[in-house]
């Protein structure tokens, strides 16, 4: 897919994971997905170590959008070993389908329920104050799968209908579709390539480095990078 804005170009690939989950795959069904991952930053190492640097193609994984099962109260056993597996290589923002079949508050109970689960099991969420997003919530998110479209006059309107009323893919108070939307394909696309090269690659390749024991002096980019930089990168890398 090839995004333009202005006079800026952006080539962005989807990779989807249908079949996901226990039920199908049995209790390791992360697994593979962590090994394309982490495969894809081994590919992307070696390029860059070779001798021709010029011709290096990026195809690291920058964001994961990971659909959280409504009918869970906060993260099953098997989010919570994908995503501390994979919070420390890649941009992981956590996103509750289908939350038509659920009211508000039993939204927001589960929301803060999904955030003390991150908290106690130590896994890293896209955060926006890393990206100095103001007035943007923060995650999980939720989001509605329209599969009807309703004409009025003020346009047309995607959503599912049910006896008692529409639920609006669009409509902020329905559901975070429009800025799960925003992030990711206004705001931040640039934020998580960033992000992803200055920071979260970069403690991968020292870890990697130190594992060799090619120099066991190196320190994480956290620590020893600091001196010099701006806020927002200290921020960034922190």
């Amino acid at each position: 897919m090839l995004l333009k804005h202005k006079r800026s170009k952006l080539v962005l690939s989807l990779i989807e994971t249908p079949g996901f989950g226990p039920s199908s795959m049995g209790p390791d069904c992360w697994q593979p997905v962590l090994d394309e991952i982490n495969g894809r930053i081994k590919k992307y190492m070696s390029e860059e170590n070779s001798i021709n640097r010029r011709v290096v193609v990026d195809h690291r994984i920058h964001c994961c959008v990971y659909f959280l099962s409504p009918f869970a109260y906060g993260l099953r056993p098997v989010d919570i070993e994908f995503m501390k597996n994979t919070c420390k290589l890649i941009n992981i923002i956590p996103v509750v389908a289908k939350v038509d079949t659920m009211t508000t508050q039993e939204s927001k109970k589960l929301k803060l329920k999904i955030l003390e689960d991150c908290e106690k099991n130590d896994i890293a969420i896209f955060n926006p104050d890393l990206f100095e997003l103001q007035n943007v919530i923060a995650p999980p998110y939720s989001v509605i799968g329209g599969d009807a479209v309703v004409y009025s006059e003020v346009g047309q309107k995607i959503g599912r209908q049910y006896p008692w009323g529409f639920a609006e893919v669009t409509n902020e108070e329905h559901c975070d579709y429009i800025t799960l939307h925003d992030i990711l394909l206004k705001t931040c696309i640039e934020d998580f390539i960033e992000y992803t090269d200055n920071v979260l690659y970069e403690n991968y390749r020292m870890n990697h480095l130190k594992s060799l024991d090619l120099n066991s002096s190196i320190d994480l980019i956290d620590t020893s990078m600091s001196e010099g930089l701006s806020d927002k990168e200290r921020l960034l890398r922190e």
